[in-house]
């Protein structure tokens, strides 16, 4: 998002699971607070942070930029879509 907080990566993932999620209110949904709680804590046992300061410290390269933050953000959410999405 360019402001030195939150992944924006992250917040792209946790737009998507509302959109499957919430009908009318997202803060009357205990679901997608679950999802949500699920697809941050699980990042930051694999990247170490949510926060995009860290993240770039520590994964983003001049070369790739931040391909890797990005590519394991889609990796958790695909998981969780897949989960999720009725077969």
């Amino acid at each position: 998002m360019g402001v030195e907080k939150t992944c924006g990566a992250l917040i792209s993932g946790v737009m998507v699971l509302s959109i499957m999620n919430v009908q009318d209110r997202a803060h009357e949904n205990d679901r997608i607070k679950e999802l949500t709680r699920e697809f941050l804590e699980d990042y930051v046992e694999t990247m170490g942070s949510i926060d995009c300061d860290y993240l770039k410290e520590n994964y983003r390269t001049e070369e790739e930029k931040c391909f890797r933050v990005i590519l394991k953000a889609a990796e958790i959410l695909d998981t969780m879509v897949s989960r999720e999405v009725p077969k």
